[in-house]
């Protein structure tokens, strides 16, 4: 219930229902403990894998897309924004990329959700374990 009612099923995956811009987490349970959990809930931007970047990129005309990036080289940017559109872009072509370092799309729970809703939240994703 509060994990619909807080709006993580428009950016996590769940068996196969929800939006695709966060992590999925069908089998989070199997590689996340209740205390991992509680931490990227509260503070997520504490628990950033190693090689996540959010980035801005920033066009000729002004337009900003911001997004987790994808895929870089030397010439070229892949974002995934937060409606799951892709965009690829030469470097040459944009006025700026800004690599967001430590932050995240994911909002801070902290503060907005009840110890009984943190602790319901934190016990359904550690139950999540996929198909055994």
């Amino acid at each position: 219930r509060i994990f619909q009612s807080k709006g993580c099923a428009g950016c996590h995956v769940v068996a196969g229902k929800g939006a695709g811009y966060g992590p999925e987490l069908t089998d989070i349970g199997t590689r996340r403990n209740g205390a991992h959990l509680r931490q990227a809930i509260l503070k997520p931007a504490t628990l950033l894998p190693e090689g996540f970047l959010y980035v801005a990129a920033v066009t000729q005309a002004g337009a900003t897309v911001r997004g987790i990036r994808v895929n870089e080289d030397s010439f070229n940017i892949q974002i995934k924004d937060s409606s799951g559109q892709f965009h690829s872009f030469a470097k040459s072509e944009l006025k700026e990329v800004r690599r967001l370092r430590g932050e995240t799309p994911m909002p801070s729970y902290d503060g907005s959700l009840s110890a009984a809703e943190l602790d319901d939240l934190v016990a359904y994703l550690a139950s999540l374990k996929g198909k055994l």
